[in-house]
């Protein structure tokens, strides 16, 4: 039997909407832990209301163990996030 190579490809922070974090919260939070502008970190937490989550930063697979830590990071400041395959 031959053996299968396992391909792995890129993988994305999503997030999630909540009933308890407020849009300007999310806003900063996605801002100060991905280093994005504040207007952009403004856009991601919009469509993140609006459609229920949205995947903010995608990374290669090899850069998993980053995206764990952020994914921590946004965790422990309350938001909902799983790390997703794209």
């Amino acid at each position: 039997m031959p053996s299968r190579k396992v391909v792995k490809g890129p993988i994305g922070l999503l997030i999630f909407n909540d009933e308890f974090n407020h849009i300007k919260f999310v806003t900063e939070v996605i801002s100060q832990t991905l280093g994005y502008h504040p207007t952009q970190a403004f856009q991601c937490a919009n469509l993140i209301h609006e459609k229920g989550s949205y995947m903010v930063k995608s990374f290669p697979y090899k850069e998993l163990q980053k995206v764990q830590l952020i994914r921590d990071i946004l965790v422990n400041s309350g938001l909902a996030v799983k790390i997703i395959p794209v």
